[in-house]
């Protein structure tokens, strides 16, 4: 089974496209490189953007927001930091 996948996952890398993928968020881990593509809003099905908000005590937080104004969730972590966002 896992070789059946893994072939299945060079065909898709073959057919990337960059042009496909401009307002995809790619967030990277700066320690391990772990990374994660792509989240979308379950409400609408959009994908979410990354952003950043100030809290009240003055902090900038990174966050990944959903662009029809559905709600917004703290962007990931790994290895107990903010991974960071391509975009």
């Amino acid at each position: 089974m896992a070789v059946l996948f893994v072939t299945i996952c060079d065909v898709l890398i073959d057919e990337y496209r960059p042009e496909d993928r401009r307002d995809i968020m790619d967030y990277v881990c700066g320690q391990c490189g772990m990374g994660v593509t792509g989240m979308k809003c379950v409400k609408c099905g959009q994908e979410l953007v990354h952003d950043h908000i100030t809290t009240d005590e003055g902090a900038t937080v990174a966050v990944s927001k959903c662009p029809d104004g559905c709600g917004m969730i703290k962007s990931p972590l790994c290895c107990g930091a903010d991974m960071t966002c391509s975009t």
